[in-house]
């Protein structure tokens, strides 16, 4: 069964990579989707390619690091389709560096993006999900894109990993807060490389963004009575 049918989601980082597979996997599932990215442009693209499938989608800008303009996002969406049933955190941002060589500035990039952006976009769609009549039993479901790095450090990586990590303690406590007020939470761990961006130049093998789409539809199709805490998505051996 499509649980996604008439549901409303927003994307955020929807622009391009992963975000987009991921936006336009919804609206061809049924879901009336908010296409967001810090370019109006590439929001708005992206969602011209949804409605020329035959989907429903609308566009708006969105700097996840601006809880102002987090806020604001939910409540164009609300707007727009009338609620929020789902939120993919996906917008994330990467910079490598050895702790002793890493600029402050560039540590706090990473976080304010890829902890801090989480925390004010959850913040804002939790305060309308759990005040609006729930669909099929569930109010909302706040699904965090996260990396292998959430569950394990590497060399270069330690603003990402600490950020990554922190997500997971978020969902973890979030979870707590909102799972008896219908709403779920969900960590998708990709402990493979995706292509995208953030990936360009690592000569490795690596999960196509449509590819990984289907694994978040699918976290996103569950029945209403299944919540899924974290599901750690990996990637079979090339033969």
């Amino acid at each position: 069964m499509n649980h996604l049918n008439g549901k409303v989601s927003l994307i955020t980082g929807a622009g391009r990579g992963i975000g987009k597979a991921i936006a336009v996997l919804f609206g061809q599932a049924g879901s009336r989707v908010m296409c967001t990215a810090r370019s109006m442009g590439a929001a708005e693209s992206v969602a011209s390619t949804i409605r020329a499938r035959g989907g429903i989608a609308a566009a708006c800008p969105l700097d996840v690091t601006d809880r102002t303009a987090a806020t604001s996002a939910v409540s164009r969406t609300v707007e727009e389709f009338g609620r929020l049933d789902i939120l993919v955190n996906n917008a994330g941002n990467f910079i490598r560096g050895r702790v002793e060589e890493m600029a402050p500035e560039d540590w706090d990039k990473v976080i304010a993006t890829d902890l801090n952006g989480v925390f004010y976009c959850a913040r804002a769609a939790i305060k309308q999900m759990v005040g609006q009549a729930p669909l099929d039993g569930v109010r909302g479901h706040v699904i965090g894109m996260n990396s292998g790095a959430g569950i394990r450090g590497f060399p270069t990586g330690a603003s990402y990993s600490a950020a990554k990590w922190g997500m997971i303690g978020l969902a973890e406590s979030l979870r707590g807060e909102v799972i008896e007020r219908g709403v779920k939470v969900t960590e998708v761990v990709i402990a493979s490389t995706v292509r995208s961006g953030m990936s360009a130049g690592r000569d490795v093998p690596k999960i196509e963004p449509e590819d990984f789409a289907e694994t978040v539809l699918a976290v996103a199709s569950f029945a209403p009575t299944v919540a899924i805490s974290q599901i750690v998505v990996g990637q079979m051996d090339p033969q």
